[in-house]
């Protein structure tokens, strides 16, 4: 059973979807784990699509709040703690807003998302 747990893994790992997210994968991804929050079941390689949208944004996330700790805010959010959630909100209302943009890597996509949303004032 472990084998398989780490076959399946490594091949979910290897695709370049997962390893380089554009703004469609990430929208469609994102889209499946909200739909979760409404109460839709997802199975199979939906689960995993949801999956790698958590997981990508919660990363991310970490990495803003931990620059932010160090003084280099990326973006001013008015809590000290961002919900996972609600980061992939924001980024699917921002990709419905530009769909111009879904070729762009997610990175960025992300990050313009949440300037957008929580604009930091420059005069501080």
């Amino acid at each position: 059973m472990k084998t398989v747990l780490v076959v399946t893994f490594m091949v979910a790992l290897s695709t370049s979807d997962f390893a380089q997210p554009d703004g469609t994968t990430m929208l469609h991804d994102c889209n499946l784990d909200i739909s979760q929050d409404g109460g839709k079941k997802l199975e199979g390689i939906e689960s995993l699509d949801a999956m790698a949208c958590v997981s990508y944004v919660a990363g991310y996330l970490d990495a803003v709040h931990f620059f932010s700790d160090l003084g280099d805010d990326l973006a001013c959010f008015p809590t000290e703690r961002l919900a996972t959630l609600q980061a992939e909100k924001i980024l699917v209302k921002y990709l419905g807003a530009h769909p111009e943009q879904l070729h762009k890597s997610a990175e960025f996509l992300l990050a313009r998302s949440l300037q957008e949303a929580f604009p930091c004032d420059k005069e501080k």
